[in-house]
């Protein structure tokens, strides 16, 4: 209390520059979304306290304005105020597409450096990649398994990991084989043959769609990336990794390269 607000404030700026002041704290406090960089931490007095240490959400100049019109209306009951940050948070999302002429070309280093500088933006972002192959997973905190790049990314982002930044892991196995990972969850081992003749168009497809409109639902920029290359013949009828997975997020692409 009666401390200056905006560029007077002597914190000024404490998230990132142009930022909005006009809530010193949050309103919503506290929320339990980790989508917006919060998060449970243990504090020095060995309780468990909502961090909003890297929430920036709330000093973004278009969310400060219409969150202070709509808290000039009156009064509102916590169900009340959690329907409001929905609607604030219900926003249209940015999103671009990191494709790369091969494997190994830098992908997801590139994608993850965009999440840290989204980030520092003070934009909530979430990472995406639409399918996966690695044997280096990470479990989520709702204990889902998504590749460690996703997480990885997730970090940079400033974000929790979650299933919907994957929803599809292949963990190889064998000769052509792979355990099938969706949405976190395993569902078995799967021929390379079979899972691109009957998986990949039909529910995999259905998968990654949803998956992208959830995030588009809960952040601002979601950064995806591809896998492989987009041109490999020998796959492109049934590739929902990358062209398919940006059209079905109309999301503009950025093609990495290694020369």
């Amino acid at each position: 209390m009666g401390e200056p607000r905006g560029r007077e404030c002597r914190y000024y700026p404490c998230h990132f520059e142009g930022q909005d002041c006009r809530f010193c704290f949050c309103p919503f406090y506290p929320c339990g979304d980790t989508r917006t960089g919060g998060r449970w931490i243990i504090s020095s007095r060995g309780r468990r306290v909502w961090s909003c240490k890297n929430c920036h959400w709330i000093h973004r100049p278009g969310v400060a304005e219409r969150l202070e019109e709509e808290l000039r209306k009156g009064r509102r009951s916590r169900e009340e105020m959690q329907e409001l940050r929905r609607r604030l948070m219900k926003s249209a999302s940015g999103i671009l597409m990191v494709l790369g002429t091969s494997s190994s070309a830098g992908k997801s280093f590139i994608a993850m450096a965009l999440c840290r500088i989204f980030s520092d933006m003070g934009y909530r972002v979430a990472p995406f990649k639409a399918q996966n192959t690695s044997l280096n997973s990470y479990v989520t905190p709702d204990g889902g398994e998504i590749a460690r790049a996703q997480a990885l990314q997730a970090f940079a982002a400033r974000v929790e990991p979650e299933v919907d930044m994957n929803p599809l892991l292949l963990k190889p196995c064998g000769e052509r084989r792979s355990q099938l990972v969706v949405l976190g969850k395993p569902r078995g081992v799967i021929d390379a043959a079979e899972y691109y003749r009957s998986f990949t168009l039909s529910e995999g497809l259905r998968v990654v769609r949803e998956a992208v409109e959830r995030l588009k639902e809960g952040y601002e920029v979601v950064v995806m990336e591809g896998a492989g290359s987009p041109a490999e013949i020998n796959l492109m009828h049934a590739d929902i990794a990358n062209l398919r997975a940006a059209e079905v997020a109309d999301a503009p692409a950025v093609l990495v390269a290694d020369i």
